[in-house]
């Protein structure tokens, strides 16, 4: 992590000091016009989330957009064709995919040896 935007710029210099992130904003647009960067995490207000999407995007920054990708379907479909336009990745962040049993499960679909799901519901419990 090189940089990172936050309203609350003092707090945000502290929390930089810490972590020895130089770089703090306190706007989006200020960060685009910063460091050079090669992707973008955005965690905003789920509203703000595709205009970020859009001037990261023509900005050339591959991007991670914190569930819900989208606050619609318009805005969804817009997000992956200005991917698609400037060759670049969008993802949305699904932390659930990298756990174990995500993956085994995964394991067994792809082959064929559940057959074919037609339903599917899952549990999960965490510890904490």
């Amino acid at each position: 992590m090189v940089a990172f935007v936050t309203p609350r710029i003092d707090a945000a210099k502290d929390v930089g000091r810490e972590c020895g992130i130089n770089n703090v904003f306190n706007t989006f647009e200020n960060m685009l016009n910063g460091p050079k960067l090669d992707a973008v995490d955005i965690c905003f207000t789920h509203i703000f989330q595709a205009e970020h999407a859009f001037k990261s995007l023509e900005s050339g920054l591959h991007c991670i957009i914190e569930k819900p990708f989208a606050i619609d379907k318009q805005n969804a479909e817009k997000i992956a064709a200005e991917a698609r336009k400037h060759g670049l990745i969008v993802m949305c962040a699904q932390h659930q995919r990298l756990r174990s049993e995500s993956i085994l499960f995964k394991s067994k679909i792809e082959p064929g040896e559940l057959d074919k799901i037609y339903h599917a519901n899952l549990e999960a419990m965490a510890r904490r």
